[in-house]
């Protein structure tokens, strides 16, 4: 009996996409290491290799840096078995919609949505078309700054992430999926609405979603990015600990 292969989504803006999109923001602790980790590309999942440069991730807003995927790598560790990743993000989005721009909202055309349902589409296939078992285990939404900006999308955020999450959970096949996501601690206009919204969505089904408060111990330059360093103590201290009680 072959082994159940865990996906995980890893969704958001840009503290899931890495500001640098450069491989050089890995935590040094793990350069150089053997991660049994696979990431969807556009040419299916393919093993990632931290001595390898950024040019490993191809196309539209599934490359980027490495803001939370090599710390999958613990993951991995956990199940003793490898861990697939599918990963669309890209600053400065929101959830609500956007004439202007792209945005997250499951009614906009050829934008994150779509390419997000489409990254989960490929995932099926990849596994279908080589027989392999698998489960999406969770969903990672690192997300919400630029809806916080907004005195309308704010106001629609629950509502919207409430549609582009039942979206996930058909297009998964996983009506449990677990779904992690944080409060935001940027001041922003509208921060309290968005955690509330946050609040609201988590407490419709306490089983399966989770949040957490980020401590974030150190800030890159521009006071609006979390350093590596501080990603992985987010990573180690807050965020690992959800994802393995889960397990």
């Amino acid at each position: 009996m072959s082994q159940t292969n865990n996906i995980y989504l890893d969704f958001g803006q840009s503290w899931t996409a890495g500001i640098s999109n450069t491989i050089p923001e890995l935590q040094p602790a793990y350069a150089g290491r053997s991660i049994n980790l696979r990431v969807m590309t556009d040419t299916g999942f393919q093993c990632i290799d931290s001595a390898l440069n950024n040019n490993q991730y191809p196309t539209v807003y599934r490359q980027n840096g490495c803001a939370i995927e090599f710390y999958f790598r613990d993951i991995a560790e956990h199940l003793g078995s490898d861990v697939y990743l599918c990963k669309v993000a890209k600053g400065g989005t929101s959830l609500g919609l956007n004439a202007g721009g792209l945005d997250w909202n499951v009614a906009s055309t050829n934008e994150l949505y779509d390419h997000a349902m489409s990254a989960i589409a490929d995932c099926i296939t990849w596994m279908n078309d080589r027989g392999k078992d698998y489960v999406f285990k969770g969903c990672i939404w690192w997300q919400g700054e630029e809806d916080a900006v907004s005195a309308t999308y704010s106001a629609a955020y629950e509502t919207n992430l409430i549609n582009l999450f039942d979206d996930i959970k058909t297009a998964t096949s996983t009506p449990d999926l677990k779904f992690y996501q944080y409060y935001m601690t940027l001041p922003r206009d509208y921060t309290a609405v968005v955690n509330t919204a946050k609040t609201n969505f988590t407490n419709l089904d306490t089983a399966n979603r989770r949040i957490f408060t980020p401590i974030v111990s150190g800030f890159q330059p521009d006071g609006v990015h979390p350093t590596m360093a501080a990603n992985l103590t987010m990573w180690t201290n807050q965020q690992l600990p959800l994802i393995i009680a889960d397990l």
